[in-house]
């Protein structure tokens, strides 16, 4: 009688009882069972009793539902009037069925069907079963996708169930949501959906890394420029395609770019690329811009045949030191010894830029002997 009293009542079927608290039943309610503290064990059919009276105060109604634990199964049977507060005090059975009669019902409310969908408790339910895929839960896809007001977390995972992808960003999304779209790959690669994203540069960036081939495949109908193509070099995507974006750049301007060129520079050595599409002033520009110096030695050797004695000399004198000191003098440059700087010093002896280089014999060094002047 303290945890369940209107069930409590119910249960014995006395007729006499039942009819006396009927005929006052908003005083009933009002002066016994909220009164009791403890009154929050009433059953279903209980529940659905006391909500279906249109006499009832809603003040009364609501703080009865409120302090029940018992969740209504479904909306079908219950007045149209309290499908919203239903939703707003999350006293409702999680599922896409009640969601989509709430979306349908007269008294629906945006707002509080968005609540109620960030809840943990509905996420937890919600994400154990599919978003129904029939035409009549298309409202219901098109709410979850274009709700710029749910949490991101809870965004991201309803957008992960979703089981069609859509032609189009939604209108009024924030940058937030837009990512999480494109990340979750939910909206086609298009033109019109590339045009749609504006000057928001990353969210272009994120949206071809993510369509990576469809690019590719499509990139020279495409209006992007180099330093768009430079973006996308940093970002997450294979080298093949890397190259395959390098060779759509106009390699001439990197001797005016150097982050470009630093860009550029270990890419094409990672991928043994054919340096001859570099001129002397790009050749050098990859070099000296790139990273870290095994790289820089390794893009030299690359390089060297497209690049003149002078243009060489020039290059060594703006590496970072031993490699600097490779130049005349009566001074003996030490590099440390590796394939890379082995094949640096033999091309380097065999077009007369150095005397002669040796091994040393204690050491892990190669000794490279300078032309006097």
């Amino acid at each position: 009688m303290r945890t369940q009293h209107y069930t409590t009542v119910l249960k014995t079927a006395n007729a006499v009882l039942i009819s006396r608290i009927e005929r006052n039943f908003g005083d009933y309610l009002k002066d016994i069972i909220l009164k009791l503290e403890e009154n929050s064990q009433e059953s279903i059919p209980a529940i659905l009793s006391v909500i279906a009276r249109e006499e009832i105060d809603l003040g009364d109604l609501s703080t009865f539902i409120e302090k029940q634990s018992a969740l209504i199964p479904s909306l079908e049977q219950v007045p149209t009037r309290l499908h919203a507060l239903l939703f707003q005090l999350a006293k409702v059975e999680a599922s896409w069925d009640n969601c989509l009669a709430f979306l349908a019902s007269e008294n629906f409310d945006a707002k509080s069907l968005t609540a109620y969908l960030n809840t943990k408790p509905t996420l937890a339910e919600l994400s154990r079963h599919a978003i129904p895929n029939d035409e009549k839960a298309s409202t219901l896809r098109r709410f979850l996708i274009e709700n710029d007001a749910l949490q991101d977390a809870v965004y991201r995972t309803y957008v992960q169930g979703l089981p069609r992808h859509f032609s189009k960003f939604p209108e009024n999304l924030g940058t937030g949501k837009l990512q999480i779209l494109i990340e979750e790959g939910k909206v086609a690669f298009s033109h019109e959906n590339m045009s749609f994203l504006g000057a928001n540069s990353d969210l272009k960036v994120l949206f071809v890394t993510k369509n990576i081939k469809q690019y590719l495949d499509n990139e020279s109908t495409f209006a992007v420029d180099d330093e768009f193509r430079e973006k996308l070099l940093a970002s997450d995507i294979r080298d093949d395609h890397k190259l395959a974006i390098i060779r759509s750049m106009d390699l001439t301007l990197l001797a005016s770019l150097p982050s470009r060129a630093g860009a550029v520079g270990p890419i094409l050595d990672r991928t043994g690329a054919d340096m001859s599409v570099l001129d002397t002033e790009s050749a050098r520009a990859v070099i000296v811009n790139s990273a870290p110096i095994s790289v820089q030695i390794s893009l030299f050797n690359k390089c060297q045949g497209i690049l003149g004695d002078g243009a060489v000399r020039e290059i060594l004198a703006l590496l970072p030191e031993p490699f600097s000191d490779i130049k005349t003098g009566y001074y003996t440059p030490r590099i440390k010894k590796t394939e890379k700087n082995i094949e640096l010093v033999k091309w380097l002896n065999s077009r007369d830029i150095i005397s002669s280089w040796s091994e040393a014999l204690f050491s892990d060094e190669i000794r490279i002997n300078l032309y006097r002047r």
